[in-house]
């Protein structure tokens, strides 16, 4: 299954195997039936073509039919689709107090709710720091300078400290 489609946690094999949990009844499935059901659980980006290629590939499979694993298989895709609720559920209510504090971390390109909340839930929204330079030495990321006499490295590299300088912060 995991060659005919692009991921095997999608909505749509979801479905599938919680219809039709094992080898054995994707291959005995009528095509219509297998048909309607990809289609639906696909929004219309599976079709007649996708069932064939599908219920071909379970004719052929080497796999052994057993009713434990196929009930396992369901409890499984069911216990994922509750979680995926949750995760909805509490970022729902996460995305407002990221909302309420307003804050600047939100409009760095490519940063997510979930992140800003963990960013800002980590550095206590940056109210612990004085200066950017106590940022960047939380985060590890403070460049060394090599400098003997008149002569400065221009290769620095970054440093991280041993002992984290804000106890507030201190990592487990």
């Amino acid at each position: 299954m995991e060659k005919l489609v692009p991921s095997l946690h999608i909505t749509s094999v979801y479905t599938l195997l919680s219809e039709l949990p094992n080898a054995k009844a994707i291959a005995d499935c009528h095509l219509t039936r297998l048909t309607n059901l990809l289609a639906s659980a696909s929004k219309g980006r599976y079709g007649k073509e996708k069932a064939v290629e599908i219920r071909n590939a379970a004719r052929v499979s080497l796999g052994s039919f057993s009713e434990v694993k196929s009930l396992e298989l369901q409890q499984t895709i069911e216990l994922i689709q509750m979680i995926e609720k949750q995760i909805k559920q509490v970022e729902s209510k996460i995305n407002p107090i990221v909302d309420s504090l307003h804050s600047p971390i939100m409009t760095i390109p490519g940063i997510s709710y979930r992140m800003a909340a963990i960013i800002i839930a980590e550095t206590e929204n940056f109210t612990s720091f004085d200066s950017a330079e106590q940022v960047l030495t939380y985060a590890g990321l403070e460049p060394s300078v090599y400098q003997s006499g008149q002569m400065t490295s221009t290769r620095a590299k970054m440093v991280k400290p041993t002992m984290w300088p804000f106890p507030m912060l201190q990592r487990s």
